[in-house]
């Protein structure tokens, strides 16, 4: 069974210090699958994490969606605004490939490329038009066959199943990428001429990953998170990991995860927790080469940890080596 797990935490303000709360997890049941199995972790909470594995051509067996959590703004997507203790049924007849949790929202992606967006909308960041909070999901990005949505803390990038992008919510810090610093509250083209594939949304900072192995970073860098080799923001997507066949990418709060296509996983930003896994505790304003040795198939970065999970095929030498001693 291939199970999508996604986790959003809220910031909740302190004596001037951030501290992190659950809000919604969403499980997304889709289709019988096997393969990736080990796992690595460092460090700390969850802030989302999307977990998948292997065999691709199964039979759909599921797309059903239950979702559990703070819902103080309808971010469950379950008609109420009804904190819950055990995941609730929604989205019920919808095939449903994969979901995205921000901070207090919630986005649906259908196996027929239909969005969905629910909860909390002051920034525009479900994508409707609108500033209005919804208690159940509302169609989002009409005409557009999508085929994998990321949520920020309160932004949203959708990536067409033709590698277009298109960006939504606040853009304060220059988030959306499309070159200025103004927020929407419907759906804008940016990455136009890039083939994307694939788009991760940290708290205020989003990554793209084009078909081709190339990743562009926009937003906030104080910390180096873009890893360009500076802490200075970014209004439009900017090359980083030149040279780099790049597969997969994870953001985090303040740092960014990289997967190669050959396995190697490279981090960069915030690293106060050790998130970064390169044995130290120094920020990197350029991704850093970790998890040497390992065949890593995919990472994913939460509020202040990353996870990493390993190819089967590195299972399957580990257990071939195993074997050969005993």
């Amino acid at each position: 069974m291939r199970v999508w797990l996604v986790a959003a935490y809220e910031m909740v303000i302190v004596a001037g210090e951030c501290s992190p709360l659950p809000i919604v997890i969403v499980i997304v049941v889709a289709i019988v699958v096997a393969g990736l199995d080990k796992a690595y972790i460092t460090e700390d909470t969850i802030m989302q994490i999307n977990v998948k594995a292997g065999v691709e051509d199964l039979p759909d067996q599921g797309g059903e969606v239950y979702a559990t959590g703070k819902n103080g703004l309808g971010q469950l997507g379950d008609g109420t605004q009804s904190d819950r203790n055990s995941p609730v049924r929604v989205m019920a007849g919808h095939n449903v490939a994969q979901a995205a949790a921000g901070q207090y929202h919630t986005v649906f992606v259908t196996s027929g490329g239909e969005v969905y967006a629910t909860g909390n909308n002051w920034e525009g960041e479900l994508g409707d038009g609108t500033r209005t909070t919804r208690n159940s999901p509302v169609r989002v990005m009409a005409g557009h066959d999508v085929a994998q949505a990321a949520a920020g803390f309160w932004h949203t990038v959708f990536v067409t199943s033709g590698g277009e992008v298109y960006a939504t919510g606040n853009n304060g810090i220059g988030q959306l990428g499309d070159g200025t610093r103004t927020t929407w509250y419907s759906p804008v083209r940016v990455m136009a001429g890039h083939d994307v594939a694939q788009a991760a949304a940290g708290s205020w900072h989003t990554v793209f990953v084009t078909s081709g192995g190339e990743v562009y970073a926009t937003g906030q860098n104080g910390l180096g998170q873009l890893g360009d080799g500076t802490q200075s923001d970014r209004n439009s997507p900017v090359r980083v990991m030149a040279g780099h066949d790049v597969a997969q990418a994870a953001a985090g709060y303040s740092h960014t995860v990289f997967v190669t296509s050959g396995g190697e996983v490279y981090t960069t930003g915030y690293n106060g927790h050790g998130e970064l896994g390169d044995g130290t505790q120094s920020d990197r304003n350029s991704p850093v080469r970790v998890m040497a040795g390992h065949d890593v198939a995919q990472a994913a970065a939460g509020y202040s940890h990353t996870v990493f999970v390993t190819s089967g095929a590195e299972n399957n030498h580990i257990q071939h080596a195993t074997s050969k001693h005993r």
